[in-house]
């Protein structure tokens, strides 16, 4: 693998190049980097494919980071021989915790000259959006709580773990998922965990059945 992070600087953009090669061919990531004036920043890199030097068939990403209120926002264009993809996304402190959103809508990709090769872009939009949270100022042990929605359901869990000797550590862990379309499925699981040097023990229940007995050793 051979890494340059600045080829060259031209007009004010940064030029770098990752080359990996291996029995299967060569790879390589030629990317350019540039401020968009204030914070806000850009990239573009063409890449192909382990072994695959047509070029009509790299795979082209475009991203334009910048502050955005309170907090970071991005978007991500993506496009190969047969699929492209515009992702974005936004994260922001709050209430001690984070907030995280993604949004993304993929479909068929262009051919040259902008003609299209199957449909464009997707009518489907895509979202996930969550909030995460250290829980260790109000239950005093290593403990975090995260929940979120998606274009299938909503979803949390919970994790919280403490030193109960020297080297030993109990921790445990919930997650839930419910789906909002089709059957709407529930998922609902709990486990709690012995750790220590020589291994670990765990006890497992999901969905309301019997609990499961898992050992491991290191």
């Amino acid at each position: 693998t051979l890494v340059k992070d600045l080829l060259a600087k031209i007009s004010g953009a940064e030029f770098g190049a990752h080359v990996t090669a291996t029995n299967d061919g060569l790879s390589g990531r030629l990317e350019a980097r540039r401020n968009l004036g204030g914070k806000a920043h850009g990239t573009y890199s063409v890449q192909n494919t382990l072994g695959e030097y047509d070029m009509t068939k790299a795979t082209h990403t475009g991203v334009v980071t910048t502050p955005l209120g309170h907090g970071q926002a991005s978007i991500r264009v993506t496009q190969d021989a047969t699929t492209s993809g515009v992702y974005g996304s936004y994260g922001q402190d709050l209430a001690g915790g984070q907030v995280d959103l993604q949004l993304s809508r993929e479909g068929a990709a262009f051919g040259q000259n902008g003609t299209r090769k199957g449909s464009a872009l997707g009518s489907a939009l895509g979202y996930n959006v969550s909030f995460a949270r250290s829980l260790d100022d109000k239950l005093h042990i290593d403990s975090r709580i995260l929940v979120g929605a998606d274009e299938a359901g909503v979803y949390g869990k919970l994790t919280a773990g403490r030193d109960v000797s020297d080297g030993v550590r109990a921790s445990y862990e919930a997650t839930a998922r419910a789906e909002l379309k089709g059957k709407h499925k529930k998922e609902l699981s709990h486990s709690v965990a012995l750790s220590g040097k020589l291994g670990h023990a765990r006890l497992v229940q999901h969905d309301g059945k019997a609990p499961r007995l898992q050992l491991g050793y290191e």
